[in-house]
């Protein structure tokens, strides 16, 4: 969104870095053709290591490390200052990143927000994990890991206000100097178990890859009936309208693959009935297979080899195995997908989105947030952690109570 309070969707440079609002001096929005001025990154792992836990001594490196980047910063922005348009025409003067004239140098173009300049960082998550021995993504860790964010933002707003230079953060993405930071570490602090002990470090904010992650243990909590209560452009009087709607979040049915144990199985042979001439009467070629677990029963006479019935009779119940198992599964999800989402009336509501409050309540656990616009952008990460919290805890009080009514009956 940028100063005339408009918002624009556009690319990114690369692979992640987004050039910051900009509003030219005619009032139009501007993004295509700009550039950055570069990048200076701060290893988080070391300021981290370098402070031995100790937390008011992070935050002093913390700022040593930051003033370093700042210096480094201006020495790149003062290298790029007096450069004529000549030196890149294409660049400069033909429209790729400006339109100056020959013999004009760049300077206008690296003040006032034409053009950003970069803190990158690196090792969130191994810098969290040495301070509080947990992940950036755990509710423990996480306020912590948003200080250092917000930190390192508010250092750049401060840069920005003194130089009139658009300092921004970059999340930035190692790749080669992942294993460079890596060994630097090991050599200066050893190897020390979640941190040092890989080869790399992870990219800027990500999360780790050891770490087991899913859309759907996130997001269960989201299936049922959802209230909107707005007043739609169309209403003359004001009148607030309501709406439902119903949300589903479920895991993809994975196919199994159906193994049968030969222990299971009772296996007979028997004479083969009908036509078929002498042979049909003088060898047991018929087979039946009882699978005892489910009681499924299958038999086959159509080949004279009685191998070749058995190999039928063993697909047939492979075959109705699969189709019992598939049934099962959509019985059970027909079930839940029926308790999850209910009849969609708006009594079976699990949560409101209220515009004229600029309110959304979750009913099921009463928490509100009065900040409708951040929910609807999908910062869910408050009120889905208040819903995991309030499940975990009813979990907990439910095998409490399990675990009270044992040791009652056992006395």
């Amino acid at each position: 969104v940028d100063k005339n309070g408009q918002g624009h969707c556009y690319t990114c440079m690369g692979c992640r870095s987004f050039l910051t609002p900009y509003v030219d001096e005619n009032g139009k929005p501007k993004y295509y053709g700009r550039f950055n001025q570069g990048v200076v990154t701060i290893n988080l792992v070391d300021v981290a290591l370098s402070s031995g836990k100790d937390i008011d001594k992070f935050w002093k490196i913390f700022d040593e490390r930051l003033d370093l980047c700042y210096r480094a910063l201006m020495l790149r922005h003062n290298r790029l200052k007096g450069t004529l348009s000549d030196a890149a025409p294409i660049l400069w003067q033909y429209g790729a990143l400006a339109r100056l004239k020959k013999g004009e140098t760049i300077d206008k173009l690296l003040y006032g927000g034409y053009s950003t300049i970069s803190l990158g960082y690196a090792g969130l998550y191994e810098c969290v994990k040495y301070m509080t021995g947990k992940s950036h993504t755990s509710a423990e860790a996480k306020p912590f890991a948003l200080s250092v964010m917000q930190h390192m933002n508010d250092k750049c707003k401060e840069w920005k206000a003194k130089e009139n230079i658009d300092f921004s953060l970059y999340g930035t993405p190692l790749e080669s100097t992942t294993y460079k930071f890596a060994k630097c570490l090991q050599k200066r602090f050893g190897v020390i178990e979640g941190v040092t002990d890989k080869n790399y470090i992870t990219n800027s904010y990500h999360v780790h890859v050891t770490e087991k992650l899913d859309a759907f243990t996130k997001l269960k909590f989201e299936s049922g009936a959802h209230r909107v209560q707005r007043v739609p452009v169309t209403e003359a009087n004001g009148k607030i309208q309501t709406s439902t709607a119903t949300v589903l979040v479920m895991p993809e049915i994975e196919h199994v693959d159906i193994v049968i144990n030969p222990a299971d199985l009772e296996i007979d042979t028997y004479h083969s009935s009908g036509a078929g001439g002498q042979n049909v009467n003088k060898t047991e070629s018929a087979v039946r297979i009882t699978h005892v677990p489910s009681g499924i029963v299958v038999s086959c006479q159509v080949e004279r080899d009685q191998l070749a019935n058995k190999e039928t009779c063993m697909e047939m119940l492979k075959a109705k195995l699969q189709a019992k198992h598939d049934a099962e599964i959509e019985e059970k999800i027909g079930g839940e997908r029926r308790l999850k989402v209910g009849t969609g009336e708006r009594n079976e509501r699990i949560r409101t989105y209220n515009y004229p409050q600029n309110r959304v309540t979750d009913h099921r656990i009463g928490y509100s947030c009065l900040n409708l616009p951040k929910i609807m952008n999908g910062d869910l990460d408050e009120m889905l952690t208040a819903l995991n919290e309030a499940n975990q805890k009813d979990l907990l009080e439910e095998q409490t109570k399990q675990l009270q009514k044992e040791m009652e009956d056992k006395q």
